[in-house]
């Protein structure tokens, strides 16, 4: 929605952050890091009792995007560089998340996720340094398509662990 909004080379370059200092963008990006958010944290409730640390993960993020928004980078360069490092910080644990799920489950499918993933990630990396590469959004965003849909395929999983548990039980 934000894009619909606002797509030009300042986007590209800040990246999904720029949402967050552009006063018309705003509320969507507030309401789409809230939803975010509750979903991650109804996943880890759900996937936590299977895997803890995958629990924590989640919730990791999940806090990480309220972080995100409540430090803006254009404000100063303490902002900035705090804004910065929890991003890293969150997509470090999001690929752990995506690896820990390959680890688990690696069919062709889960593969390829962690493919989309690790493509967003590698094209977001090179936008970063010096701004002569500016697809850093286009990055960002099939990174955390990849990252939902290791979320999903988490929680396909974690069904598939339920009845193996369940026929144990019966």
């Amino acid at each position: 929605m934000c894009v619909l909004v606002r797509h030009d080379t300042t986007a590209q370059k800040d990246g999904i952050s720029f949402y967050g200092v552009y006063p018309p963008t705003i509320p969507l990006l507030i309401a789409a890091f809230g939803a975010g958010g509750v979903g991650l944290w109804r996943a880890a409730s759900a996937l936590g009792a299977i895997v803890p640390a995958l629990g924590s993960a989640l919730r990791a993020v999940a806090t990480g995007l309220g972080l995100l928004l409540l430090t803006p980078y254009d404000v100063n360069a303490f902002f900035n560089w705090t804004h910065m490092t929890i991003g890293v910080v969150m997509a470090l644990v999001q690929g752990a998340i995506t690896i820990a799920l390959v680890r688990r489950d690696a069919r062709a499918g889960t593969r390829a996720i962690f493919g989309l993933q690790l493509a967003g990630g590698l094209l977001a990396a090179a936008s970063l340094p010096a701004g002569h590469v500016t697809f850093l959004l286009q990055g960002e965003i099939v990174y955390e398509i990849g990252f939902g849909l290791a979320v999903l395929a988490w929680l396909r999983w974690a069904r598939g662990y339920e009845r193996i548990i369940d026929s144990a039980i019966a």
